[in-house]
């Protein structure tokens, strides 16, 4: 079983009223049918399509006084856009919860 992170912003919100599609971060090295699996197990939904969408880390520089550049990565991503059957529904992507 793999984990599953919700992502809740205003973008998400409104993909989950309009689209009934639910948005999670999953580890990089998840498949689509694993995906699949944990979200009905989980949510007990039924599952229609998913996307998945793999964001590399950024390089990001930092600057202390007198001192030499830092340099750091931020950690990869990976989301998974998962659109469920009409009438199914995930609490906890419902406003205000």
């Amino acid at each position: 079983m793999i984990s599953l992170a919700p992502r809740l912003s205003e973008k998400t919100y409104k993909l989950a009223q309009t689209d009934n599609t639910y948005v999670f971060d999953v580890p990089a090295s998840a498949n689509k049918q694993q995906v699949k699996a944990a979200v009905e197990s989980r949510f007990k939904v039924a599952v229609v399509k998913i996307n998945t969408q793999l964001k590399s880390g950024k390089t990001k520089r930092s600057v202390r006084k007198r001192s030499q550049p830092v340099i750091g990565t931020e950690k990869a991503v990976k989301r998974a856009y998962v659109r469920l059957k009409s009438g199914d529904k995930i609490p906890m992507f419902e406003e205000g919860a």
